[in-house]
């Protein structure tokens, strides 16, 4: 089959409507997949126009979704209306209501539900606490400074450091208290 808008529009309205297949389509159009695949390939405005029916029906998916998790929360009334009919006395056609019951039926929240939306509320709240690492690129001069990057980067570099330093200045280390006063203690050691 020949390439033609008609044909793009009535593939989105397939793919917007429900959730077939590519193979479904395919077939209700009479194109093969390879067809379909090529045009996808060649044609950027194809590409785009499908790209977007796919992510509208996503869309109403999880509008759809989300409504039925907001009754099995909520939970929901049943109403059951039951009619029981009788053959009228002077016509035997015509049929007369005898009874009509009417029945509401609460149905409770689901419980996995619940848990569902607070677990994945709780994940949520994690990941917006937690900080985020982004790669940082630092242009560097010479060999040394970038090893030096590098270790500091290793996860015990400063908890090694801050050892070497309460070793150093500690009482008895080094440097004694007076010493740590005395500027010229910074001269001797230079």
């Amino acid at each position: 089959m020949k390439y033609s808008d008609r044909l793009v529009e009535k593939m989105i309205r397939l793919i917007e409507e429900d959730t077939y297949t590519i193979t479904e389509i395919c077939e209700a159009l009479k194109i093969s997949r390879h067809t379909y695949y090529e045009w996808r390939n060649t044609k950027p405005d194809f590409r785009r126009k499908i790209d977007e029916a796919i992510d509208r029906r996503d869309d109403a998916l999880v509008v759809i979704a989300r409504k039925s998790l907001k009754q099995k929360l909520e939970g929901c009334v049943l109403t059951e209306e039951r009619c029981v009919y009788e053959l009228a006395r002077s016509n035997s056609e015509v049929q007369i209501l005898k009874t009509r019951t009417v029945r509401k039926k609460q149905c409770p929240p689901d419980l996995r539900a619940i848990k569902y939306v607070l677990d994945r509320n709780d994940k949520r709240r994690e990941a917006d606490n937690s900080p985020s690492r982004r790669p940082m690129i630092i242009n560097v001069p010479d060999q040394h400074t970038a090893d030096m990057l590098r270790a500091m980067d290793e996860p015990d570099y400063w908890d090694k450091r801050q050892k070497m330093i309460d070793e150093k200045y500690a009482p008895g280390g080094i440097w004694s208290d007076k010493e740590r006063v005395d500027e010229t203690a910074f001269k001797k050691d230079e």
